[in-house]
């Protein structure tokens, strides 16, 4: 019965996430952002090309200027993103992007205790790390 229920709420998860892939890809296609074509004319654009943009700003650093309190204009420099860099890179390249299982399973008390009695024969045996240290030749 238990393993009806896990089975069951795995599915319900899976079914969720293919929705909201789903809903995302939609989305994305809205032409609700303003942006600029070739000849630097403003034109809508849709959401998913604004966000590439977006990604391509931060990966290539941009500079800003805002308006203080006092009324005069400060210059903002927003550095190069390394991490935005690789993405886009990765992307365009065709790397699979990592995932990270969203339901990991807990080790189990005998998966635990097992690994460290493991642990615990190997450094009596001088098969550990610390053991080789301290072994004289």
């Amino acid at each position: 019965m238990e393993e009806k229920e896990k089975h069951s709420e795995h599915g319900k998860k899976v079914k969720a996430g293919k929705l909201l892939s789903q809903f995302l890809r939609e989305i994305s296609q809205e032409l609700t952002e303003t942006g600029e074509d070739v000849n630097g004319s403003p034109c809508m654009i849709t959401k998913a090309e604004a966000l590439v943009r977006n990604m391509w700003k931060y990966a290539l650093g941009y500079t800003e200027f805002v308006e203080s309190k006092d009324g005069t204009t400060v210059e903002i420099k927003h550095p190069i993103d390394k991490g935005m860099m690789s993405r886009i890179f990765d992307r365009i390249e065709g790397k699979v992007p990592m995932t990270t299982a969203i339901d990991k399973q807990r080790a189990t008390a005998a998966n635990r205790l097992e690994k460290e009695n493991t642990k615990r024969l190997n450094a009596i045996g001088g098969f550990s790390a610390t053991a080789d240290a301290n072994r004289k030749t």
